[in-house]
């Protein structure tokens, strides 16, 4: 007797998560093209991926900042893509919301304590 594994259907809450995701990213992205990236000269200049990320590490863990580095600089890569070669909008809200899915199962996975 066969096993077939169904996709579960994602529901109402994780899809109103993900739009409200989606919407976050695309306020960012929307908000980083309508500026003109002059950067104030004490400050380094802040790329979307790592707005998005974010920075939240308390304990200063190394890996955790790696993990969050590796991320933003994927959600930079794809949105500069989109940018010079016109990605699919929608596959690029999916792509980036799945990296922030993962890149916080990862940080959840290298600080979990017994």
């Amino acid at each position: 007797m066969e096993h077939e594994e169904r996709e579960q259907m994602p529901t109402e809450a994780q899809i109103e998560s993900e739009m409200a995701q989606h919407d976050a990213v695309m306020e960012l992205v929307k908000s980083d093209e309508e500026t003109d990236h002059q950067v104030i000269p004490e400050q380094e200049e802040v790329s979307i991926g790592k707005r998005i990320i974010g920075d939240f590490n308390p304990e200063g863990d190394e890996k955790v900042l790696k993990v969050k580095e590796m991320c933003a600089e994927l959600i930079d890569m794809m949105i500069e893509h989109q940018k010079t070669k016109g990605a699919i909008t929608m596959l690029l809200d999916n792509a980036v919301c799945e990296v922030i899915s993962a890149q916080m199962k990862v940080v959840k996975i290298l600080t979990y304590k017994e």
